[in-house]
């Protein structure tokens, strides 16, 4: 159940140019968030600037990069990209936020008949990590297929492997792994049939190509989608998502049906 905690600023550390990970002492969502599961931040508080409004005025939401319940710590890894974002990574240890979660619907991962493929790139592969270590925790085996532009925008691979979860990189420019896109090198593993399930979280454009991959091998295949979200409790619909089938077209809201949904329920 989503609550709003006040979290205070542990550390914050670049690890990549214009990516953080963000550690924050909120131990109620340390308790209960799950794997896909993300938070909202009101980063306007980070503003010092005088201004009779919060700004921004809306929160921005974040995804689970790692839990720690018995510290009462959470991380978030992020892209400082957008207005919200860069605000965010000025926040200093002793800074208090305003955080509501955990949000949404994760992985299921009680679903998940092994072998298991967790497939992402970019941000998306912070809510991996988070499921990496569940499934290793519960001797479930999985292998992530990462994707990157080139090897100097990769980053996570160090805890797939301290949890015992096998990486295999594909880049754009060949720098690292294959050359080529994720579903280069997910593409052999599922022709072997040594994947039975996958969860995939990363741009759309590589989502797309997961599903149109996975549809040919008739897997089942969960998708964590991107969706601008501005409350992230469905009321002001602004991330609302084609679902597949015929006739009048029909939407759901990514903050609170989604983010994962099954790959044969969205339209992408």
């Amino acid at each position: 159940m989503a609550s709003l905690e006040t979290g205070v600023v542990v550390a914050q550390e670049t690890i990549i140019p214009g990516h953080f990970v963000l550690t924050l002492a909120a131990p109620g969502i340390s308790r209960t968030g799950r794997p896909g599961q993300f938070v909202m931040i009101d980063v306007g508080a980070i503003n010092k600037l005088p201004h009779p409004l919060a700004d921004p005025f809306w929160r921005r939401a974040f995804g689970l990069y790692r839990v720690d319940p018995e510290a009462g710590r959470v991380d978030i890894l992020y892209r400082a990209g957008g207005k919200g974002s860069r605000l965010l990574a000025l926040a200093a240890p002793g800074d208090k936020l305003s955080v509501l979660g955990p949000l949404g619907n994760g992985f299921p991962l009680e679903e998940a008949e092994a072998p298991v493929a967790l497939v992402g790139g970019g941000t998306g592969v912070p809510p991996l990590v988070f499921a990496g270590r569940v499934f290793a925790s519960r001797g479930i085996p999985a292998k992530a297929y990462i994707g990157g532009r080139s090897a100097n925008q990769l980053f996570g691979l160090d805890d797939f492997a301290a949890c015992g979860v096998p990486v295999q990189v594909s880049t754009d420019d060949g720098s690292a792994g294959v050359r080529g896109v994720v579903t280069d090198i997910l593409r052999p593993d599922l022709e072997a049939l040594e994947v039975r399930t996958v969860f995939a979280c990363g741009p759309t454009p590589m989502l797309r190509a997961v599903q149109g991959l996975v549809s040919q091998f008739k897997l089942p295949a969960y998708l964590s989608v991107e969706a601008y979200m501005a409350c992230g409790r469905g009321l002001c619909l602004g991330c609302a998502v084609r679902l597949a089938g015929d006739g009048e077209p029909r939407y759901a809201n990514a903050c609170t049906d989604g983010p994962v949904f099954r790959s044969e329920e969205v339209v992408l």
